[in-house]
């Protein structure tokens, strides 16, 4: 499914309407001969959210000669404008230091030794962009296709064509605005790792459900961290998002879902993922007292037998910071 470019990768997509696959792409689009249907590119990024039918052979979308005329400066001006009101965005702050994300870290070590150069991993909620840039690091010789949901969030389309235009994102990366909700743009087994963050609670769950598991590979791995749970409560009590079902009901539903296939699934505390010591057994434990959790679907011919500790390698730690515009 990938086609080598120098050392970048292409990920090849399907038509949502049709799943042809193959679709024809260039610079300021991307088309469907048989649903004569296209979608627009800027700057590289596939907008899948506004597709349009096609009229003539030269067709432009007016999205991309809208947003394409819109002046960087005037985005950097309400970044700064939006500075000076001090409203930061803390949830994209601390995401990446907080259960949410480091839940994920105990399988890294198992992920690398089975993820091969080139494997595309399937990035399903990227909102704030951090977790593309934390994939795109992460696993450097795999190919990371990240989503959002469209012209909203924390970034919105000007938010992404100004923090991640071509000239800045790293080779491996490549982002497309999709609905979860709907037929993802991608051909059936074409996926070797989902990443859902925070997604697993959000969307229709028999379309995203089955949506991932027809474009998984046969020997892929689904892994959501940070799935909200009703096996307790927080205290103090504070309203979570989302369509909260108990753990042990995610593992009645899974268990049939998967039933015929050569899928397992396994349900996790998120705390204890994020504290667990030394190679931890890899049993899943759905009555857990916790109320967000991590839900993984590995291949049964491909289980880990326990966790492996992993710690992030600073090649340079003098120079590790977080800045700001």
């Amino acid at each position: 499914m990938n086609c080598i470019h120098g050392n970048s990768l292409m990920v090849q997509f399907s038509c949502p309407f049709c799943k042809l696959s193959g679709l024809v792409r260039s610079p300021s689009f991307m088309s469907c001969t048989a649903c004569q249907v296209q979608f627009p590119v800027i700057d590289g990024i596939v907008f899948f959210t506004e597709p349009s039918v096609s009229y003539s052979k030269n067709q432009t979308p007016e999205l991309v000669n809208s947003l394409s005329n819109q002046d960087q400066a005037t985005y950097k001006h309400f970044l700064k404008e939006k500075g000076k009101r001090t409203a930061p965005d803390l949830y994209a702050a601390f995401q990446p230091f907080n259960e949410s994300s480091r839940a994920f870290e105990p399988f890294v070590p198992f992920l690398k030794k089975n993820l091969k150069p080139g494997d595309v991993i399937l990035d399903t909620w990227c909102r704030t962009g951090w977790s593309s840039l934390y994939l795109s690091g992460l696993f450097p010789e795999q190919k990371i296709l990240s989503v959002w949901e469209g012209n909203k969030g924390v970034l919105g389309y000007q938010g992404f064509l100004f923090w991640f235009e071509k000239s800045k994102r790293p080779d491996n990366l490549e982002i497309i605005f999709t609905d979860n909700n709907q037929t993802l743009p991608l051909p059936d087994h074409s996926i070797r790792l989902v990443y859902g963050l925070d997604t697993l609670h959000r969307y229709k769950k028999p379309t995203l459900i089955n949506e991932l598991i027809r474009v998984s590979a046969e020997d892929g791995f689904i892994i959501f961290p940070h799935v909200h749970l009703d096996n307790s409560r927080p205290d103090p009590f504070f309203e979570r998002g989302g369509d909260i079902k108990l753990g042990s009901e995610w593992d009645f539903y899974l268990t049939n879902k998967l039933t015929g296939t050569n899928r397992k699934h396994f349900i996790f505390s998120e705390p204890a993922l994020f504290e667990f010591p030394e190679k931890t057994p890899f049993i899943s434990t759905p009555e857990m007292e916790d109320y967000n959790g991590l839900i993984g679907i590995f291949p049964d011919t491909n289980i880990p037998t326990d966790f492996e500790k992993w710690e992030a390698e600073l090649s340079d730690p003098d120079n590790q910071f977080i800045g700001s515009l």
